[in-house]
């Protein structure tokens, strides 16, 4: 088992022995994430030291380099040397373009971005009409988004996925996503998508590995408020799939909304979750008013909790849809959008 806090202890050690004389070296965490921080004068660099998910028997370090309060440029490298290169670098008073020169990892996934919106407009310099920008989403992590007329394609890097992931949305709801480094199809999808506004359908047609959600349908055919609301029950599904087994009965969970859904509710109501709770409303956007009705549904171990219009709680024994639930379902539709 890999132990943080001292792997956290060599890079200190590293620093101090190779940064500049008057380096002031800190180490800080707890757990499974520690961080470093050399400063000296205003120059100021941190590393974090964390385990990799996926495999749990490696290590990411995180460097961020500062002059001052703000963030001029980061990095996450998986060796340690060039986290402790990059930091002595810094403190030495390099620039960051000197450290793009000398090491990959710094800013490597804004490059790739900005590498990417450059591959676009090449290919189709008419994306440019579309405004592809470079936004920054927190803590110096990047996305690049084009927009024009509702659609919409934004590519990011999730996590410590290599390869980006590309999410088409319509009016802010997402028709398809895939994760890939391909650069022309990328750009050959953003162009049909976001310039030439072609339909869901078109694009699983020319590219069928595009996984087209359920939503898309509902917006092709013009109904988009249905589409949203297919959408948000797809969102509660895959939430409650992140749920720990010990925590849920997620294979009894997923019966239950699958047979919510086949009833037709998924078009008609707006899934929303608040902790483990499943909450069902007419409300035309995500986010319940006061005095908005609602119903909601809590997953116990071999039962549910329903809780109706009027405010009562119903024990259901097992997870199924009984007559009740469905007629109070049914008196919610009566309600408008709202």
């Amino acid at each position: 088992m890999i132990v943080i806090r001292s792997i956290a202890n060599k890079v200190c050690r590293a620093l101090q022995e190779r940064c500049p004389l008057g380096t002031v070296v800190t180490i800080d965490g707890g757990g499974m994430n520690w961080h470093c921080v050399a400063q000296f004068g205003d120059q100021y660099c941190s590393i974090g030291c964390g385990v990799v998910r996926k495999s749990r028997k490696r290590v990411d370090y995180t460097c961020y380099f500062r002059t001052g309060a703000p963030i001029h440029a980061m990095g996450r490298t998986q060796v340690m040397e060039e986290a402790v290169e990059a930091a002595v670098c810094w403190m030495l008073g390099e620039n960051v373009n000197s450290l793009h020169r000398k090491l990959d990892f710094v800013d490597a996934r804004m490059r790739s971005l900005i590498k990417m919106r450059e591959t676009m407009l090449a290919e189709f310099p008419e994306i440019a009409d579309a405004n592809p920008t470079l936004q920054e989403s927190g803590c110096y992590e990047f996305s690049l988004h084009i927009e024009a007329a509702g659609r919409s394609c934004t590519l990011d890097y999730d996590g410590h996925n290599d390869e980006p992931d590309c999410v088409f949305e319509w009016d802010g709801t997402e028709m398809f996503k895939l994760r890939s480094s391909d650069f022309n199809t990328q750009a050959a999808l953003v162009k049909r998508w976001v310039c030439d506004q072609a339909m869901p359908s078109e694009i699983n047609r020319e590219h069928p590995f595009v996984e087209l959600r359920r939503a898309a349908a509902c917006f092709e055919a013009g109904h988009p408020l249905e589409g949203e609301f297919v959408a948000s029950w797809d969102s509660a599904e895959e939430q409650y799939g992140h749920f720990h087994p010990r925590a849920l009965n997620k294979k009894a969970v997923a019966r239950f909304i699958g047979e919510l859904r086949n009833a037709g509710f998924d078009r008609t109501l707006r899934a929303g979750m608040s902790m483990s709770t499943l909450i069902l409303s007419r409300s035309r956007f995500h986010g319940l008013r006061e005095n908005q009705p609602w119903v909601s549904f809590y997953f116990e171990n071999d039962s549910v909790i329903f809780q109706t219009l009027n405010g009562e709680n119903e024990t259901i024994d097992g997870f199924k849809m009984t007559p009740l639930i469905e007629s109070t379902l049914r008196m919610l539709n009566q309600h408008p959008v709202d």
